[in-house]
């Protein structure tokens, strides 16, 4: 942030949170060659070897709401304002994991 844009935010009497540092996920080596192993057996394998194969993935879906934390900016003195504040429904709402298989 520039110091123009502190100024007006501290002016303006605005609360700001600072986002927490982003996730870098560990990749063991292992796996990594595991993965270049695989690579190289499949890489003379035509279409119909690829058709052979499934695909499958899953995800989750919130029946309310995001799993996630939530940021927003607000004045000081307004945590309970009805416009500062996020309705929550007890035990998170409940959740549908779809799972699919593409070949």
């Amino acid at each position: 942030m520039s110091l123009i844009s502190n100024q007006h935010i501290f002016a303006a009497n605005i609360y700001l949170k600072q986002p927490d540092p982003r996730i870098r996920y560990s990749f063991p080596l292992k796996n990594w060659r595991a993965r270049v192993e695989f690579a190289r057996e499949h890489l003379t394998w035509s279409t119909a070897d690829w058709t052979k194969v499934v695909f499958s993935d899953e995800s989750k879906f919130n029946h309310f709401g995001l799993d996630g934390k939530k940021y927003m900016h607000r004045r000081l003195g307004e945590e309970f304002m009805p416009k500062c504040t996020i309705p929550t429904i007890k035990n998170g709402g409940g959740s549908v994991m779809v799972w699919a298989g593409l070949q």
